[in-house]
Parts: structure tokens; sequence; C-alpha cells
């Protein structure tokens, strides 16, 4: 476990949620959500840090994820969307889990010859 997600763990974090998307040409980061094991874990973080943890917790998203593990166009065309989970419950490394929708344009093409 890196030293971001350790440190989230500590802060009482026990999981992430991660939503992107992407069309055009550019990908996106929609949401980031901190799953606090309790509600005083939540109080005990200040705004400022939680706000650094969460910019530091896409930040690893988007290059561990997004950039390598995420078919290659997510961003692209019709683009794509999805969302990361990261489960900090335990001491090793950190699950991770996927759900990946791949979006795209469907052309067909009959061709017919006639006479008249």
């Amino acid at each position: 476990m890196n030293k971001t997600l350790r440190r989230a763990k500590q802060f009482g974090i026990l999981s992430i949620d991660v939503d992107y998307s992407g069309e055009g040409d550019s990908g996106a980061i929609d949401y980031t959500k901190l799953n606090y094991a309790t509600v005083d874990a939540k109080k005990k973080i200040q705004p400022e840090l939680e706000k650094a943890l969460l910019n530091e917790i896409e930040d690893i998203v988007w290059d561990e994820i997004l950039e390598s593990k995420i078919p290659s166009g997510w961003e692209c065309d019709s683009g794509g969307s999805g969302n990361v989970t990261i489960d900090l419950r335990g001491d090793e490394k950190a699950p991770v889990s996927i759900v990946h929708n791949a979006n795209y344009t469907e052309t067909t093409t009959s061709e017919y010859s006639m006479k008249l």
C-alpha cells in the first residue's frame, strides 16, 4: 500500500470511490468519495488536509489505473465511463475494483444493386 493510501487509512477511511468519464478527446475524474469508518473519523480530518488527500488519490487513480489499466481510448470519441473502488481495510496491498463502461457508435452499411 503506498504512503497516500496508508495515510488515508490512518484517518479512518475504509474505502475510496472514484467515478470517471470521457468523450470527445478528454477524460475526467468526476467525483471522488472517501468512505469513513465513522462520522467522528470524518470530523477529525481538517478540510484542507482532506482536499490535499483527495487530490493525491485522484493523481494515483489517473496515473496507475486510468492511464495503464483501462483500455486505451476510453476518453475519446463516444467515450467511456466507470467507477474505481479502493478497499483500505486490509494490511497489505489495497484491492482495487474497476467497473468500466465502453461506449461506441455502431454503423451498419447496406449496399444494393439494381436496374431501372
